[in-house]
């Protein structure tokens, strides 16, 4: 596993890293559970460091999507332990993004995904990407 990320990671120079990796929670069995989720996302910072100590990375929340919504309790448990994973690392932080794509009635905005219920659509985006630059100007903006 570590060969085939470093090459992703090890040849370049980064002011920041930021992952998204939409987890691998989707309501099969073939399903990943958080732990498993959250050891990943452990590893891939692990990799990540040999080559970038200090460089800030940024780990993406999975969003809850209506496609997904059935098993949004375990990617929410998937998230929070990836966000533990997170605050336990050096220059390391999590992105929240889920308090943007529910609606008022606790499910999420159907409006912000594109038909398919699972992958944004160009609203969607703009949201998201507010979210994500807000949080690295935080960091990165002195």
């Amino acid at each position: 596993m570590g060969a085939r990320y470093s090459k992703i990671f090890d040849p370049h120079q980064c002011r920041a890293i930021v992952i998204f990796v939409a987890n691998d929670i989707a309501g099969t069995k073939e399903d990943k559970t958080p732990d498993e989720v959250a050891r990943l996302c452990r590893k891939v910072i692990e990799i990540i460091r040999v080559k970038h100590p200090d460089t800030p990375v940024f780990w993406i929340a999975t969003t809850p999507t209506p496609s997904r919504w059935e098993v949004w309790p375990e990617i929410s448990k998937a998230n929070e332990m990836i966000k533990a994973v997170c605050e336990g690392q050096k220059n390391t932080y999590f992105i929240t993004t889920a308090f943007a794509f529910i609606n008022d009635k606790g499910q999420p905005a159907r409006e912000l995904f594109r038909d398919d219920s699972l992958h944004l659509n160009d609203k969607g985006y703009v949201v998201w990407t507010k979210i994500i630059r807000q949080e690295l100007d935080s960091v990165l903006v002195n």
